[in-house]
């Protein structure tokens, strides 16, 4: 008898401990559906039209947690039919011994369903939340129009071997974007571009006076490579309209560009492996390469400038950026021209550091490098610049 109440004491006391333990966590998340930018590399990388984002997850998930979609369960209240997560990755920068608040899951969402989303934590604890039916906003204004998919970045340069000061800008305003495909993994977008390299005497030999507007269709089919788990996408870019002139237009060219794109698949490694060891858990774009064929065609010429490279040419890009810490991102550009008539070549490299003002990364200025030449005039220079950089 005395064996039997110590036993039920101790059971009892067991019982006790473990509900003061589980009710000494707070289980409990909170979650909605958001259109996917196109801007990352996590919605290039799952092109995907919608995201989940689960943020304030209590207690916090592991990295392996976050990186495995099986913690995560997702069915739609309604049906009860389950939905697939195609991938689910931790959002936002980790706490102090590793784990994540914030979680990002990519799939087949919809922003007009109700959903369950359970997370399953070890030892069989499971926390569930309901959320959905979201109601993506109409867009009135002229700052929530441009705002949402507009770019800009604005800096001066010290010219070598001049006095001079020279200055540059680079605008991408992303009017359409929209997928196609079961697994929306035919991505189309259309955007205007405008890029200037200028400086305060544009007739110096050394300065560059180039400016580029144009409109742009891109496509991209993003493929999967059996052995990774990224996607490179590959498609074509059209540049259907592009002005190349001088700064001050006495020289304009029309031309017309169609090639090829394709994401350079594996050099991406070392930054990766790069991010794991310094715990930077953030998207980037694949190392972009455009190469294609350039019509041209001369619109004005006051002072009759001659350029061996102008004309109809081969054109080829290539852009890589990506953080190289928390708040601070690398990129390097790269443009090369070639004239098949002529048989002549000329580039251009420019390379910068941006360091942005907070954890956002909207803001911050810009340190960089450049040589080469750019069109109309393909005139070499070389310059150090600093400047600013915003995005919306």
């Amino acid at each position: 008898m005395k064996e039997n109440i110590l036993k039920k004491i101790s059971i009892g006391s067991v019982v006790c401990i473990s509900c003061l333990l589980f009710a000494s966590n707070t289980f409990a998340f909170s979650a909605r559906v958001e259109e996917t930018s196109g801007k990352d590399r996590s919605s290039l990388e799952y092109a995907t039209q919608y995201r989940i984002l689960v943020n304030n997850i209590e207690p916090p998930l592991t990295t392996n947690q976050t990186e495995d979609t099986k913690t995560f369960g997702l069915k739609e209240k309604e049906s009860g039919k389950t939905v697939m997560i195609t991938y689910s990755l931790g959002s936002g920068f980790p706490n102090d011994d590793g784990t994540y608040n914030n979680v990002i899951l990519w799939g087949n969402f919809a922003v007009n369903k109700k959903y369950e989303l359970i997370i399953n934590y070890p030892d069989g604890i499971v926390t569930k939340n309901e959320f959905g039916e979201e109601k993506i906003e109409e867009k009135h204004s002229i700052v929530d129009i441009f705002g949402r998919d507009l770019s800009f970045q604005i800096g001066a340069h010290e010219v070598g071997g001049t006095d001079e000061i020279g200055f540059d800008y680079d605008l991408e305003w992303k009017m359409v974007r929209w997928s196609l495909g079961r697994m929306k993994d035919h991505v189309f977008n259309i955007s205007l571009v405008a890029i200037g390299d200028l400086g305060t005497n544009p007739k110096d030999p050394m300065i560059q006076s180039s400016l580029r507007e144009s409109s742009v269709l891109d496509y991209r089919w993003h493929w999967y490579w059996p052995l990774v788990k990224y996607t490179y996408p590959m498609g074509v870019k059209c540049k259907f309209a592009e002005i190349e002139s001088t700064q001050d237009f006495k020289l304009v060219d029309y031309t017309f560009k169609f090639g090829f794109a394709m994401a350079l698949p594996i050099i991406d490694l070392p930054v990766l492996w790069w991010h794991s060891f310094a715990k930077i858990n953030m998207p980037f774009f694949p190392c972009l390469f455009y190469c294609g064929y350039t019509f041209a065609s001369e619109l004005r010429n006051i002072d009759s400038i001659q350029s061996n490279i102008r004309g109809n040419r081969l054109d080829a890009e290539l852009i890589y950026a990506f953080p190289i810490w928390k708040d601070k991102d690398f990129s390097i550009k790269w443009w090369a021209f070639y004239n098949f008539e002529n048989q002549t070549f000329a580039n251009m490299v420019d390379t910068d550091i941006k360091f942005y003002f907070n954890q956002d990364r909207k803001a911050g200025f810009i340190v960089g490098y450049q040589k080469g030449a750019l069109p109309p005039e393909f005139k070499n220079s070389e310059a150090v610049k600093t400047g600013f950089t915003c995005n919306f």
